[in-house]
């Protein structure tokens, strides 16, 4: 190992002890708001999981006559209505865990 690569290796050395130096003073700043991320996604997965959890599932079945006389734009209707659920307030979000309702819907 010649001079300069010693003279690197020790300005590396030096940089990332600065880093880690300034990064342990600046801590009572970062942790916190880490601490506070961490424990709002936590909240909210548990919260979400509960609401959902407290609501029914329901299978409806729909049968269709033989014959339709409307035109397609009858069920775009239906389609648009349900995606329409409202919105939910940051009370809501945060302290109930609402969300909005999801739905599928499948031909046999």
């Amino acid at each position: 190992m010649n001079f300069l690569e010693c003279a690197i290796a020790a300005i590396r050395y030096d940089l990332f002890y600065d880093v880690l130096a300034a990064l342990y003073f600046l801590a009572p700043l970062w942790v916190p708001l880490l601490l506070f991320v961490v424990f709002l996604n936590s909240w909210l997965t548990y919260i979400r999981m509960d609401y959902v959890l407290k609501q029914g599932f329901t299978v409806l079945e729909i049968k269709l006559p033989k014959e339709i006389l409307k035109s397609p734009a009858a069920m775009e209707i239906v389609f648009t209505s349900l995606y329409q659920t409202g919105a939910v307030t940051e009370l809501g979000t945060y302290f109930r865990g609402k969300i909005r309702p999801w739905f599928s819907f499948e031909m046999v």
